[in-house]
Parts: structure tokens; sequence; C-alpha cells
């Protein structure tokens, strides 16, 4: 009896632990889409799709956050998510900006090294900062023949999964 009660409460013990750690995020996929805001007050869609066991690329729309002045254009910012830990990801992205006729750089770079945890299937939160390259010909390489324009203080944002419903039949 005494033995049916200890290996009762190592299996008890053991599904408790494994609940926990599901719950924190720790075998949540990152594939999906996902919205949310990070710490200047900027709103996000952020799609992130498979590209390898351990890596995800990542797709940020930017569309309702207000123009940086003297920018004419950008991109979306892209990127990958990369496994480091059980609902841990390095999170890096960037995207291009061509000045307008006013700026005096005709092109910038944004790349932001950040990090990313789970806090639970549906809900993430990440932190890093962003540099900010000026450059002045699409043939140069920012980061080699750029220069430093601007970097951001940390940043912090947060995610929600999309949520989904499903049409009857």
């Amino acid at each position: 009896m005494r033995r049916l009660l200890c290996v009762t409460l190592a299996v008890g013990l053991c599904l408790t632990a494994a609940s926990a750690q599901a719950g924190q995020g720790g075998n949540c996929s990152p594939e999906g889409t996902w919205y949310g805001y990070n710490s200047e007050d900027l709103l996000w869609i952020v799609t992130v799709t498979r590209s390898g066991p351990n890596s995800f690329t990542t797709v940020m729309d930017a569309g309702t956050n207000p123009p940086i002045p003297t920018v004419a254009a950008s991109t979306d910012w892209r990127g990958e998510f990369v496994k480091t830990g059980p609902g841990e990801y390095d999170w890096t992205t960037m995207a291009y900006f061509r000045g307008d006729a006013s700026s005096p750089i005709p092109y910038a770079l944004g790349f932001c090294p950040l990090s990313a945890q789970f806090i639970d299937c549906d809900s993430w939160w990440g932190q890093g900062t962003c540099d900010i390259y000026g450059f002045f010909s699409p043939d140069q390489d920012p980061f080699e023949e750029g220069f430093l324009l601007q970097t951001n203080d940390p940043l912090e944002a947060f995610f929600q999964r999309m949520p989904m419903t499903y049409a009857s039949p």
C-alpha cells in the first residue's frame, strides 16, 4: 500500500509539473497571428510561420502606427524566432525606410535584437532594443557602410493570439 501511494504521488507530481510548464507556455508553438503593443504605444499584428525545426519567420504589420517624420516609405518588419528553451525565443526583426525629399539621409534600416517569452499558449512578451542605421545608397551594407542614427531605450512588447471563430456548417 505504501509503495502504491508513493508511485501515485510521484505520478501526480510529474503531471502537475508538466501541466505547470505547459501553462507557462513551455510547449506552445508561436505559429499563428498575434496582436499587441509595445512600450512606445505602437500597435502591431505579427504573423509567425515555421521555417525549420526550431525557427520561425515573423512579419509585423505596423500599418496603424504613425509614420516617422521624413520617411516616404517603409517595409513591414520581418524577422526570425529561434527557440532557445521551453517557451523562450531569440527574436530578431528589421525593416527598411526610404527618406522623403526633405530627408538628409535617403535610406535607413531598423534592426531589433529581442527576446520572447511565452506567458501561456495564447500570450507572450518580448524585450530588447532597436537600432536605426542610416546609409546613402541602396547598394551599401547598412551594418558595414552605414552609421548608427539612433538606439531606442529598451522596449517591451506584449502579444495575444488572435481569437479563432469557426463558421457553422
